[in-house]
């Protein structure tokens, strides 16, 4: 708008302007103190404009001079033939027969489309379609007016197949190949544990699985968590010993305690063994740096197989400057 305004304002005087710059003037006559002031004005216009729409006016200026050399008008407007009363009624006969032939073509179509919704089968909606919210427009938008993510909404459940109905050929593919891809995830899973099964099916001496132990410092584990850490034991004993790894570290039990009452913390336990982390958490220690203060200690036999030979705790209760602070503790078990 101000740009179509400028140019119409500048036009007239702009053109005017430069024809008569092009006639010689007298020096101190009166018309080159009125060009001064015209140029002067020019120029305040001119700094007040973009470049793009100096651009455009020196175009415009060009036509006008143009137009004006060759003694003819400057951007006449065509004036539109006028149309006649038969035209008219053409036109019309026209637009009629379309519109007709439109709704001829979309009844047809309605048809079909109620035919084909007679003869389709029919979904239901799944059992947990009732307990669902259906997504609500405009909910990342509240989110965004609330300053914080909303809960995620639950997707509307695609509906069940009709009872009987064969999935289509696509759905098969893909559902067999889903399914191949979960027998193969657990026959690698029997294999990667096929040896630890067998080392703590050979492992005797197992406490109950709802026994109890209690370490000196009040800590309690069950017999379940003792029974999963002799499977870890088996499971991790190919693995070097390091910071946070799970490895089983041999057990000598060595005797300890003062001068002249030394014992051993497993007294019945001859030879040395593996001690492994015992904790509560699900699937046992399996790395880490919470080891805990508890250890299962298994030691293995001339036939192969493994005997569970106790567990032992430290005494967290005490302190570092303490003589016994490294010693172990059998931690014994009681049934419920």
């Amino acid at each position: 708008m101000r740009f179509s305004v400028v140019i119409a304002l500048a036009l007239p005087f702009l053109t005017s302007l430069t024809t008569a710059l092009g006639q010689p003037i007298q020096s101190g006559s009166a018309d080159l103190l009125s060009r001064y002031d015209d140029e002067l004005s020019v120029r305040g216009l001119v700094d007040s404009l973009t470049d793009y729409e100096l651009r455009s006016l020196s175009h415009y200026l060009d036509d006008a001079l143009d137009a004006r050399a060759g003694n003819a008008p400057y951007n006449v407007k065509q004036k539109k033939p006028k149309v006649t009363a038969a035209q008219q009624a053409t036109r019309k006969s026209n637009a009629r027969t379309n519109a007709a032939g439109n709704q001829a073509k979309n009844a047809v179509k309605k048809a079909d489309l109620k035919k084909k919704a007679e003869t389709a089968p029919k979904y239901g909606k799944p059992r947990s379609a009732s307990k669902q919210k259906p997504n609500q427009p405009g909910y990342r938008a509240a989110g965004r007016a609330a300053g914080h993510r909303l809960p995620k909404q639950p997707k509307t459940p695609k509906p069940n197949m009709v009872k009987g109905q064969a999935p289509s050929a696509k759905a098969q593919k893909k559902q067999g190949e889903a399914n191949a891809r979960k027998t193969q995830r657990k026959a690698d899973g029997r294999a990667k544990f096929a040896p630890t099964k067998e080392a703590y099916r050979k492992t005797t001496s197992l406490p109950h699985r709802k026994n109890t132990f209690t370490a000196p410092d009040g800590k309690k584990v069950s017999g379940k968590d003792v029974r999963t850490a002799v499977f870890n034991s088996h499971h991790f004993s190919g693995n070097k010993g390091g910071a946070g790894t799970a490895s089983p570290k041999p057990f000598k039990n060595n005797l300890q305690g003062p001068a002249g009452s030394k014992t051993r913390p497993l007294p019945k336990m001859k030879g040395a063994g593996k001690e492994f982390p015992v904790n509560t958490k699900k699937g046992g220690y399996q790395g880490g740096g919470d080891v805990g203060s508890m250890r299962v200690v298994t030691q293995p036999k001339r036939d192969g197989g493994s005997s569970f030979k106790g567990v032992i705790g430290h005494d967290t209760t005490r302190k570092p400057s303490d003589p016994g602070f490294n010693d172990h503790f059998q931690v014994k078990s009681r049934k419920k």
